[in-house]
């Protein structure tokens, strides 16, 4: 079940940043589904991230009161025909 969103805090080699956006998400086992609703700083930034390959250690979606708190993840794919961005849960030593 996807989730509408519209702030997105990345913390990601130390750097956390946070973005007013819009879209929806969906949390599965092991990975995450983000549609942006447009190409805005927020899904450069994950472009800019997935080129890098860099882990996103902490990564907070939320919507009015309601977040969602996740760790350690990846950008496996982004495809930007329909702004999505695909991560996926990654094992830290």
């Amino acid at each position: 079940m996807l989730k509408e969103f519209d702030k997105i805090n990345i913390l990601a080699l130390g750097e956390k940043r946070i973005f007013k956006t819009q879209g929806n998400f969906g949390v599965r086992e092991n990975s995450i589904e983000i549609n942006f609703s447009k190409r805005d700083d927020a899904y450069k930034h994950f472009i800019k991230l997935h080129m890098n390959h860099y882990i996103i250690t902490s990564l907070l979606i939320s919507k009015g009161d309601e977040t969602s708190d996740l760790e350690n993840y990846k950008t496996i794919f982004i495809t930007d025909s329909d702004k999505k961005v695909m991560l996926i849960k990654q094992q830290v030593q």
